[in-house]
């Protein structure tokens, strides 16, 4: 039980080493639906290097850091070493999905594509389902190596200890104001 992580991050001591354990990054009222979700609170995106010939996932992790920091986007809050690659989060500001913000589930999956993107060719662009779950950290994921099995998580060094505007973390992702990609996108 590590108080230095967000409560979705910290592992319960029951679960610690459990196989292939996962937790939701957006809130749910009731199951693992994209109609069930209410609220979105991180953006992920995960680097697979199972199937990369010789990439570490720290080297993955710093060129994905390297090619944030080159596009004026601000670093990811969290790295989960996943055992058989990484995936990187950006906590949120609570984004409740209500009719005001209609719009929000739309912009949360093309930022999710473009900061894929951004991190590099160990990305999968296909993760941008609202429903998302990661591995727990400090459980196992059966699929790894036996040296890599124990998941884990550390801070981003330069990363804001803040969590990030949903609007402001969109808008330089994708390089358009809500407003104007709202009319670009979304149909009324």
């Amino acid at each position: 039980h590590r108080a230095d992580l967000p409560w979705q991050l910290q592992c319960p001591d029951v679960w610690l080493e459990s196989p292939d354990t996962y937790v939701m990054i957006n809130e749910t009222r009731r199951q693992r639906l994209a109609s069930d979700v209410v609220c979105l609170k991180a953006f992920v995106v995960d680097l697979d290097c199972h199937q990369a010939d010789d990439l570490e996932p720290e080297a993955a992790r710093d060129q994905a850091l390297a090619r944030l920091d080159a596009a004026g986007l601000p670093r990811p809050h969290l790295c989960v070493e996943t055992g058989r690659g990484v995936q990187l989060i950006w906590r949120l500001g609570r984004v409740g999905l209500k009719k005001a913000h209609r719009n929000a589930q739309v912009r949360w999956a093309k930022t999710q594509q473009a900061l894929a993107r951004i991190c590099g060719p160990q990305a999968d662009l296909s993760l941008v389902d609202l429903p998302r779950v990661i591995r727990l950290p400090g459980t196992v994921n059966t699929k790894a190596t036996p040296a890599r099995r124990v998941t884990r998580s550390s801070w981003i060094p330069g990363a804001s200890t803040a969590d990030y505007s949903f609007d402001e973390l969109c808008d330089a992702a994708l390089g358009v104001k809500r407003r104007a990609f709202v009319a670009a996108y979304v149909r009324k």
